[in-house]
């Protein structure tokens, strides 16, 4: 038991010194050598856990991806649910899972949003994508027999969903990082999460107003403006 808990505490340890000097001095600028000895622990530790600097942030995802996982997972297999209550509960749940872990996502969005570093960026969410988009092809899907949903491609709608995320999500918290000095950028916002919900009630198929998240999603947004302004 004393091993294993000496063993978590070393890789909990190489983790977060390692996303320390990631956010202070850059991915590409920050070496192996540096992370075992800010961390003080040996070479060997560290390669006992990653085999590079790039696992680190894989582990990171990998770890929120299956936490994620859990939450939604229980709202899939909710048989009282329908097909928009699901959807609609899983964004609100995927909300609360960044609000809980806002930080933590700053410094991983400071870390990959680099040119050098969109690699990175695109690999940490394919690996959530992995795991969630299964789940919200199971959503769709029972979307599609409930008449909720008109679409007959609901797999690649899944996987769809995170690539568009991706795209809208930079701007729009680049925008709310800068919201003390441009108030007008809120209407900015407002109108991105408007255009990105209108936009996938369209694709699927959906009655207007079925499928309902920017209003959360800006609420949000407004709520960290101060967490996200320390990473500006």
């Amino acid at each position: 038991m004393k091993k294993n808990t000496h063993s978590i505490e070393t890789k909990d340890k190489l983790v977060k010194t390692a996303m320390a000097l990631f956010y202070r001095n850059g991915f590409d600028k920050t070496s192996v050598a540096e992370i075992v000895k800010q961390a003080k622990v040996s070479k060997g530790a560290f390669y006992h856990y990653f085999d590079t600097k790039i696992d680190i942030l894989r582990s990171i995802a990998n770890a929120k991806a299956r936490e994620l996982t859990g939450v939604i997972q229980k709202i899939v297999d909710n048989q009282k649910l329908n097909a928009i209550e699901k959807f609609n509960q899983v964004i609100r749940e995927a909300q609360m899972f960044k609000l809980a872990n806002v930080s933590e996502h700053m410094q991983i969005y400071k870390i990959t949003e680099n040119a050098e570093n969109v690699r990175l960026k695109k690999e940490m969410m394919q690996a959530v994508a992995l795991v969630i988009s299964p789940l919200l092809e199971r959503i769709f899907q029972q979307g599609v027999k409930e008449k909720f949903f008109d679409t007959a491609y609901p797999k690649e709608l899944a996987v769809t969903y995170f690539d568009i995320g991706l795209v809208l999500s930079q701007p729009l918290v680049k925008l709310a990082m800068d919201l003390d000095k441009r108030p007008e950028n809120a209407k900015i916002i407002k109108r991105q999460l408007l255009f990105f919900e209108d936009f996938l009630t369209r694709i699927l198929g959906a009655k207007s107003g079925a499928i309902k998240f920017a209003d959360l999603v800006y609420q949000n947004l407004l709520k960290n403006r101060k967490i996200l302004k320390k990473y500006n």
